[in-house]
């Protein structure tokens, strides 16, 4: 927990810790309380509806502070339409057919998309910059159809992953590494270092959270801490 000095600002011992307390002050600011209650266990805090009934009961977003930032996971049907998924094609020897790859999935922060595309590595120029969208699905192969390729070799698919790095795709502050958390894994898991990118984070999806209609969602499974 963070300690007061004497001209009263905070001291907090490790980057995670502050993060957390931001998130948290952020959340309380945009009203989270009036429809969300928060849970806390160990390094874990978590936000669900206030009285759910038969809509959904599990957490939508919580919070695992680690030594070097904080790890944010947010339900599934809430981050999947902002992603930027990066496929690949590889051919299966053994069976013969192509398989579908995920080499990454992203989130372009809402209003750092030009950031992001103008920063974007050289390498990845012709996959989005041509159409500078920052949502969706996109291939590493210059086709999306598997069937323009030689079966008989991956070369293609090894150019594509070549040197390719999660972390060293664009601007650092304009977009997130996503992955399914691997305990929860209904939810899609973001690692956040800087306050910046966490403050505009947090502030976009909480009140897409706060403004969302609940009972369009069925499943009521109940994961406590």
């Amino acid at each position: 927990m963070p300690y007061l000095v004497s001209s009263g600002e905070e001291i907090f011992e490790e980057p995670g810790e502050e993060l957390i307390f931001l998130a948290i002050n952020i959340l309380d600011e945009i009203g989270f309380e009036q429809k969300f209650k928060m849970s806390q266990a160990s390094q874990y805090i978590g936000y669900r509806l206030k009285n759910p009934g038969k809509r959904d009961k599990r957490y939508q977003i919580f919070f695992y502070q680690s030594i070097c930032g904080l790890s944010v996971s947010i339900n599934k049907l809430i981050l999947d339409r902002y992603l930027l998924n990066l496929h690949y094609w590889v051919y299966i020897l053994e069976s013969g057919v192509f398989s579908d790859k995920i080499a990454g999935r992203f989130l372009v922060l809402p209003g750092k998309e030009n950031l992001f595309l103008d920063s974007l590595n050289p390498k990845y120029w012709n996959i989005l910059e041509i159409e500078r969208k920052t949502v969706g699905d996109f291939y590493l192969n210059s086709q999306q159809n598997p069937e323009f390729y030689d079966p008989n070799t991956n070369e293609l698919t090894t150019i594509c992953l070549d040197g390719f790095r999660e972390y060293d795709l664009s601007d650092g502050e304009s977009y997130l590494c996503i992955s399914e958390d691997k305990e929860f894994d209904y939810t899609w898991e973001a690692f956040i270092y800087s306050r910046e990118v966490l403050q505009e984070f947090i502030i976009y999806f909480g009140k897409i959270l706060l403004d969302r209609n609940w009972y369009d969602i069925s499943d009521n499974i109940d994961i406590p801490f």
